[in-house]
């Protein structure tokens, strides 16, 4: 299993805030069914890499969808084959070390 962190900037908004546009590019995360979570400057997401950068199309796709020009997204994807990993093990296993 693969890790996506994906951060979507829509540029030429009406104001700053551009929360809404998350939103909407995480709905799209929720409605496949994918375990994710929201952090302050990105989503993280878990599944097969496959899944994942067919998500990651349709999250950068999303804030086009809603009249913006330009869209920035920047992905990282994190994915191990010796071992299974998921968002609660890689944060367990941060956390258990600076104990």
């Amino acid at each position: 299993m693969a890790i996506l962190e994906i951060s979507i900037t829509p540029l030429g908004t009406e104001g700053a805030s551009f929360s809404s546009y998350v939103s909407d590019a995480c709905k799209v995360v929720k409605d496949r069914g994918l375990k994710y979570q929201i952090t302050p400057t990105a989503t993280i997401i878990e599944g097969n890499v496959d899944d994942l950068m067919e998500i990651a199309k349709k999250m950068h796709q999303t804030p086009f969808d809603r009249g913006v020009n330009r869209v920035i997204t920047n992905i990282t994807i994190d994915e191990r084959i010796d071992k299974n990993m998921d968002l609660g093990n890689q944060v367990q296993s941060v956390t258990k070390t600076m104990m």
